[in-house]
């Protein structure tokens, strides 16, 4: 989903998004967490680091 768009993803597994007005988040993609930060000008703040939870996996076939 946030790849649609102009949004594009860089080497490194790395997506910046711009996010209305002077909002800028880093999405760093990795096997099964997400690591968010946020530019300054970003509210709310989404940072953190985001993990897949298997056992609730939206892929049905998915182990």
């Amino acid at each position: 989903m946030l790849l649609q768009g102009r949004n594009v993803l860089e080497a490194g597994q790395r997506l910046r998004v711009a996010d209305g007005g002077r909002c800028t988040r880093t999405f760093q993609f990795a096997a099964d967490r997400i690591t968010v930060a946020d530019g300054p000008e970003c509210a709310p703040a989404l940072k953190g680091v985001y993990v897949r939870d298997p056992r609730r996996s939206p892929f049905e076939f998915e182990k």
